[in-house]
């Protein structure tokens, strides 16, 4: 995950929506929580002689809660290979995630005298697997919704770009745009239009789109109607000098 993604994106995606969403439906989802910040991983935690202390109880606090398993119940050796597994695999997991992924994941079971290695790494291993799941679909929309503003942005440089064109026409007495410019500013003159000559403009547009499409197949992609209809209603505007309502 890109820790230096704009924060107005961020700010714009349901964190909470999103894992729910990616949580299916079989599995206990209260409090599914994922941690994308403000969390210190295990492998990046100074003192590494306290953070392993701080998992193995952790584990053997978890394993109590959820499985019904007291610490002198399980082996010494079972607790530090599952310890020894969380900083080779889940190394970039939190304290707190590991606590999360007891609390969501657990699977339900009625006898836990025999609790295997297994069955207590697989509540990090599910949490992991959503993690990852909810971090694509993050990258997914943050992407997205810079390329919408990268896309809005250009759009309002062309809409510009567009306005002064029309504006230095207007001192020509000819439309010097072509009809992509047309079609972003030609709605506003609309209220300069009777019905009946709106019925007009539509006509001949019509027309001409028909005309390029027998006589130039190259001019038949490049105009459609509507951008047609958007070169004839601002050619009238410059033709009757009308203020252009930005």
């Amino acid at each position: 995950m890109n820790n230096n993604l704009p924060t107005k994106f961020e700010q714009n995606i349901d964190f909470a929506k999103l894992t729910s969403r990616l949580v299916s439906s079989g599995e206990q989802t209260t409090n599914v929580k994922v941690f994308f910040k403000d969390y210190t991983p295990i492998n990046k935690v100074q003192d590494q002689c306290a953070v392993i202390c701080d998992v193995h109880s952790t584990v053997i606090d978890c394993i109590d809660i959820y499985f019904g398993v007291r610490a002198n119940q399980i082996s010494e050796a079972l607790l530090q290979s599952v310890v020894k597994t969380i900083f080779e695999n889940y190394y970039d997991l939190a304290v707190e995630e590991i606590v999360t992924a007891y609390e969501t994941f657990t699977p339900q079971k009625t006898d836990w005298r025999n609790v295997t290695k297994p069955e207590i790494l697989k509540p990090i291993y599910e949490y992991t697997k959503l993690k990852k799941r909810v971090l694509s679909e993050y990258d997914k929309q943050i992407k997205e919704q810079v390329i919408e503003q990268e896309r809005l942005n250009e759009a309002k440089v062309f809409y510009t770009k567009s306005c002064d064109i029309y504006q230095n026409s207007l001192k020509e007495g000819v439309w010097l745009g072509d009809c992509f410019n047309a079609s972003v500013i030609y709605k506003r003159f609309r209220d300069y239009f009777t019905q009946e000559q709106k019925n007009e403009l539509k006509k001949k547009a019509s027309e001409l789109f028909y005309k390029y499409n027998n006589e130039n197949e190259i001019m038949y992609y490049a105009y459609s109607e509507d951008r047609i209809l958007a070169n004839l209603v601002v050619e009238t505007a410059i033709k009757n000098k009308w203020h252009l309502k930005i």
